[in-house]
């Protein structure tokens, strides 16, 4: 029962294209944002932008898992069922789902315009 609770499901890999040119390995869409109209650092900034959003998410949720650590442990011996099957940070966890999405589509883009090391 643990282990399906604590089962979630792995996002799809995207097709690899590494065999292709920097700017083929765009998807349908990449050129449509609005970060590939700027130049080498706007597209640097939106990806620090996204990544320090995303660290964030994560430290909020590793704070709460420590300040419920001794709670939860008490109201598994009372529900274990309830409270191994609830995920009180479902929204984080889409979020972040979210912005891994983004920095993929963002780091395509830098790729493509040919902007370096960073």
């Amino acid at each position: 029962m643990l282990a399906a609770a604590c089962a979630q499901s792995a996002r799809e890999l995207p097709p690899d294209v590494g065999h292709l040119a920097p700017d083929a390995r765009l998807h349908p869409g990449d050129q449509n944002d609005p970060v590939y109209r700027l130049g080498c650092p706007g597209v640097d900034a939106a990806i620090a932008e996204a990544r320090q959003a995303r660290a964030s998410l994560e430290a909020r949720i590793a704070d709460a898992r420590v300040r419920n650590q001794a709670s939860v442990s008490s109201a598994i011996a009372l529900f274990p069922a309830a409270i191994l099957s609830a995920d009180p940070h479902t929204y984080e966890h889409e979020t972040i789902r979210v912005l891994d999405e983004r920095l993929e589509r963002l780091d395509r883009i830098r790729v493509a315009k040919r902007c370096g090391a960073r």
